[in-house]
């Protein structure tokens, strides 16, 4: 089970010819044990897929998880290998064509049998019992309170058929196992996570829009980035909103100028919001830039008071609602140097405003 673990994030990815007829035709020539230098021989150098885009190709080979590997049916898409993360050779495969429906799958035929068609592939019989593998092994409930466990083989299985069925939330909660399984000892996979960020982006989804937005840093053009950030702001959630802030106050590259007042008035509107980030970074601005002490203390109280949750705790709303005990730290520490420099007036009236 120790190396199921390790697995149960992709592992490899590789992709070379666009063609899937060839893909599947090359994927059959695969074998147990090979080396992934024989592998790449055979299908080809990777293509970049880093990070998810509209409109370009995702890896057609990458590895798959524990769960997958004992529940085929729940991968949708094309050929797909395992690799042993010990001894670095192919430990399972699966291959299959354009014409193969994405709940019937093949395994390559051994060598002695590899001239036999492929048309039996597809056979119609095998339809009913894949189909019926599908069904959601619980609910949205289940998979955030095993992804809080840190339980991602569990919470992989649980949630892959409601993401596929197109729940936004589902599809969020697909792409953080993905994108945070590091966090879990496990190994990420971002071309992947950025897949499903985009799909629940797309269905009005903030704090998958968020990350989408925040991921395209550096791999999309700037025009991209703007445009993805400025969708995702609209949605209204604090995640955002922040990255929108960062965006006005900095400016990005040729594709957006500053406008430092649209800023401030757009992180202030996240701090009434509720967001500890949002307060704990107007109170600092409030007090290097616009030296009003009892404001920066205001919100930096009002951030302090805000519980802990980890990335793990609110799956759901993490990047929005995350707030460490370093942030903590950060505040009170900031309260005690406020402190020292406040009249017993002007603390007085800090606490008020920032309220019981």
């Amino acid at each position: 089970m120790t190396r199921a673990l390790a697995l149960a994030v992709l592992l490899a990815a590789a992709g070379c010819s666009r063609r899937e007829a060839a893909n599947y035709k090359h994927c059959l020539k695969l074998r147990v044990g090979m080396t992934k230098a024989e592998m790449v021989k055979i299908m080809g150098e990777p293509e970049d897929t880093i990070p998810y885009v509209e409109g370009k190709s995702l890896p057609y080979l990458k590895g798959r998880t524990a769960f997958e590997w004992s529940n085929p049916a729940s991968m949708p898409g094309g050929d797909h290998v395992s690799l042993d993360e010990a001894s670095g050779t192919i430990e399972s495969i699966r291959c299959s064509n354009s014409e193969i429906t994405a709940s019937v799958y093949v395994e390559p035929p051994a060598p002695s049998t590899a001239a036999v068609s492929t048309s039996t592939a597809a056979a119609p019989a095998k339809a009913p019992a894949v189909a019926a593998s599908t069904a959601p092994a619980g609910t949205l409930a289940d998979a955030v309170a095993a992804y809080r466990k840190k339980d991602l083989v569990r919470a992989l299985k649980i949630v892959n058929p409601l993401a596929g069925a197109g729940d936004p939330e589902a599809q969020l909660l697909l792409g953080l196992i993905f994108f945070t399984a590091k966090d879990a000892g496990m190994v990420s996979n971002e071309p992947e996570a950025m897949r499903w960020f985009y799909q629940a982006s797309r269905q009005k989804n903030c704090e998958a829009a968020a990350y989408y937005a925040a991921s395209l840093q550096g791999h999309a053009t700037p025009e991209t980035v703007v445009k993805e950030a400025l969708r995702a702001s609209e949605l209204n959630c604090p995640a955002a909103q922040l990255l929108e802030v960062k965006l006005l106050f900095e400016g990005y590259q040729d594709a957006l100028a500053a406008d430092v007042p649209a800023g401030e008035k757009l992180l202030l509107s996240a701090a009434q919001a509720g967001s500890a980030q949002a307060q704990l970074q107007l109170g600092r601005r409030l007090l290097d830039v616009s030296k009003d002490s009892v404001q920066a203390y205001r919100w930096t109280l009002a951030a302090s008071k805000h519980p802990l949750v980890g990335s793990f705790d609110d799956p759901l709303h993490a990047q929005s609602n995350v707030w460490s005990a370093a942030n903590r730290a950060a505040a009170e520490a900031r309260l005690t140097d406020l402190r020292k420099k406040m009249t017993p007036a002007q603390l007085a009236e800090a606490k008020r405003l920032a309220g019981p």
